[in-house]
């Protein structure tokens, strides 16, 4: 087993040297017209600690080129499948769209090709499929690293857990759709309706097709693109927390022992079961593997101020999402191992 600190230091290492914007990013943050908005969450004048206002400040002045340019990208995207294949300037990419379309062209999967080129164009401006090969065999690595230290789990369920992050299997949308593989078609389907036919929705997805023995997992190219314009380390960091989550689905979906004691715990008791709770059981209990490693991580840095920065970076994905991410922020300062890291003042901790 490599060593956590390690494999983390060397990853960092090459990651710091950032790769830049591909030239159609950098033409894209220069339009006339173009200005990032800032989004002030604490009153002028004033600041606001990290460990009070997590939330708030994490997510302060958070600016996104990649999502602006995202519509166009999609846009681009459905005006070449539309000309490709002769469809008419109603057609909206939409499922109704393509659910009216004769039967020669259904055949032909034009929802699968949206989807592909909608990728291709998004990789014109981020390349993300390189940085998602990288952030996984991290995350892998990092995890396999906290189950190993894991206390109170038995050795019977820390073999059951390495299995389960060996054989979980991280897809760029290219391999779903190219690559031929046992069971792609609920692969297929699973992506179209986590991601979108454009790819767009800031979402992710874990599977495990056919019953196993592996499973897939796939960041959709909406979560993606929130890292454009990053500096490499920043995009590598907020795909490992992303990506280690996923892998915790599939430890859920394969039948792995929860950590209730510590769920009940973040949540206050109040966590949900029903789909339309904003924050539920498994989404926790997912959070609370990925803020295992992140704190992990932290442990091989000394700066308090870089460790903060760290964390930001990690979470850029929750931001602009609603008061469930808000939530999801929040329960990472409950842990006892975050309130060390961060030198967050003593209270009641998980």
């Amino acid at each position: 087993m490599k060593k956590l600190s390690l494999v983390f230091a060397v990853s960092l290492g090459l990651a710091a040297c950032a790769q830049s914007d591909s030239e159609y990013a950098r033409k894209y943050k220069n339009k006339e017209g173009f200005k990032a908005k800032a989004e002030q969450t604490a009153p002028a004048g004033k600041t606001v600690s990290m460990c009070d206002k997590p939330a708030a400040v994490i997510c302060e002045s958070l600016t996104n080129i990649g999502t602006k340019a995202q519509a166009e990208l999609a846009k681009n995207a459905l005006n070449a499948l539309k000309k490709a294949h002769g469809l008419s300037e109603n057609f909206d990419g939409m499922p109704a769209s393509f659910a009216a379309l004769d039967e020669e062209k259904k055949n032909l999967n034009l929802d699968s090709e949206l989807l592909k080129r909608a990728d291709e164009e998004y990789q014109v401006f981020y390349k993300y499929d390189a940085d998602v090969t990288e952030a996984a065999e991290i995350a892998r690595t990092a995890l396999i690293g906290v189950v190993e230290k894991e206390q109170g789990v038995s050795e019977e369920d820390k073999r059951l857990l390495f299995s389960i992050i060996n054989t979980s299997l991280v897809f760029s949308v290219t391999e779903t759709l190219t690559n031929h593989f046992t069971f792609k078609d609920q692969v297929v389907a699973k992506l179209k309706e986590t991601c979108g036919l454009d790819g767009g929705r800031n979402a992710s997805m874990s599977i495990v097709p056919g019953g196993g023995p592996n499973g897939v997992i796939a960041i959709c190219p909406g979560r993606l693109m929130r890292n454009a314009g990053m500096e490499k380390e920043d995009r590598i960091l907020s795909l490992v927390f992303d990506l280690t989550r996923e892998m915790a689905v599939q430890m859920k979906l394969r039948g792995a022992k929860p950590d209730d004691k510590a769920v009940a715990c973040l949540s206050g008791g109040s966590l949900s079961q029903d789909a339309d709770s904003s924050l539920q059981v498994d989404q926790v209990q997912a959070d609370l593997w990925g803020y295992k490693v992140l704190n992990a991580l932290l442990k091989n840095e000394e700066d308090i101020e870089v460790k903060k920065a760290k964390v930001k970076k990690a979470f850029r994905s929750l931001c602009l999402d609603g008061k469930a991410e808000e939530e999801r922020i929040q329960n990472f300062f409950k842990l006892d191992e975050s309130g060390i890291n961060l030198s967050c003042s003593s209270g009641p901790r998980c």
